[in-house]
């Protein structure tokens, strides 16, 4: 049977310099949205090596633990299931929060400490966080004002001169956001939710805008996520702003990561990318691609003085590496592909969660360390 194509991906590019873009992609969730928009190029000031080109990010938070150790064991938890899928032992042995360093003790003849760390970019999740002003503001509008907007994904590039969203305490600059939305011209939503569920079929339309002239675009959803603004208004927001991220980037980070965790309390450095955040719950999928293998030949690995191993877990792609001593992959990758490809957000077993805390209480996971934030 045919099945009908989807409409064009718009692609927002506000490039605040030239560049030179060498390919594109689109990282859909499963139920067919789209996680990210990522362009790559040579960067001229970074010995021409690739760099990526953050066009657009959306994603569903996620419920995580109140507390920084419930956050950390899920972290652990989750490479410790990828490392036991592909039969690698390396985090074997019960788990205990550690002192603080370390995060956490395997027990085992010897233990084995484990330092717990995140791979992000602090300034992807400022973007997406002051989205918050933006989004009170649209539920708190008539219901009525926005109904033109059901079923979309709508993509805005703010009049900020450097692309921000509003703070929000700048209702002048948000209420003006509401009026570009008002003119927003919606994409036509299919008339029955499985006909858009896959996630290729469909082109991708790249826009060269002006970084601050003020833009907006529209995607339909054929499934609408999890979000507040959806339940309460049909439709959902993402920021339309292109953030370089260059291999010079990931270098600092992973060398920054090492440098405040290397201690003589530790004997692993567990770094994972592209988790859920505490304070937002947002799992960055852009996060993983920056510490993707292409670019990770091309830096530099971090040399600790006292740490014995590093790891890199990549959360949804679900592959993981040491980066020392020596760079190999331990997991390889659940999902492959290029172009428009699913990259589901890995969700954990019901069993994480059941398991006892590891601080010791011998009360489930779930209702002690891991009590959720609602």
């Amino acid at each position: 049977m045919h099945m009908p194509s989807r409409h064009p991906l718009p692609v927002l590019v506000h490039p605040p310099t030239s560049l030179k873009v060498s390919g594109l992609r689109v990282i859909m969730d499963q139920r067919g949205w789209p996680r990210a928009a990522i362009a790559e190029g040579p960067y001229a000031t970074d010995q021409g090596r690739l760099a990526l080109f953050v066009a657009s990010e959306f994603e569903e938070p996620q419920l995580v633990p109140r507390t920084k150790s419930g956050v950390e064991w899920l972290h652990f938890a989750g490479a410790r299931l990828d490392l036991n899928r592909s039969g690698a032992q390396t985090m074997s042995g019960t788990p205990l929060f550690g002192p603080d360093p370390p995060d956490l003790m395997l027990d085992g003849n010897p233990p084995v400490s484990v330092e717990l760390a995140q791979f992000t970019n602090s300034e992807r999740r400022h973007v997406l966080s002051l989205l918050r002003g933006v989004r009170k503001a649209i539920v708190a509008a008539p219901l009525a004002r926005f109904a033109h907007l059901t079923g979309q994904l709508v993509l805005i590039g703010f009049e900020d001169p450097r692309g921000l969203p509003p703070k929000l305490r700048d209702e002048e600059a948000i209420d003006e956001v509401l009026r570009g939305l008002d003119k927003a011209v919606a994409a036509p939503v299919p008339r029955l939710p499985s006909e858009n569920t896959a996630p290729d079929g469909f082109t991708v339309q790249m826009v060269n805008a002006v970084l601050g002239e003020g833009s907006t675009a529209c995607f339909p959803l054929p499934v609408l996520p999890n979000s507040d603004l959806a339940a309460q208004r049909g439709f959902d927001v993402a920021a339309a702003l292109t953030l370089i991220v260059r291999a010079q980037d990931t270098e600092n980070e992973l060398a920054r990561l090492t440098d405040i965790h290397d201690s003589t309390n530790s004997d692993i450095l567990l770094i994972s990318a592209g988790a859920p955040g505490r304070t937002d719950g947002f799992a960055l999928v852009a996060d993983e691609i920056a510490v993707e293998p292409w670019i990770m030949k091309t830096v530099k690995m971090p040399e600790p003085k006292h740490l014995k191993r590093i790891l890199l877990h990549r959360w949804s792609h679900g592959d993981v590496y040491e980066l020392f001593p020596k760079y190999h992959e331990l997991a390889p990758p659940r999902v492959h592909g290029g172009g428009p490809m699913t990259v589901p957000i890995a969700e954990l077993p019901a069993s994480i969660w059941h398991e006892h805390c590891p601080c010791g209480s011998s009360k489930a996971f779930q209702d002690c360390h891991g009590a959720r934030a609602r």
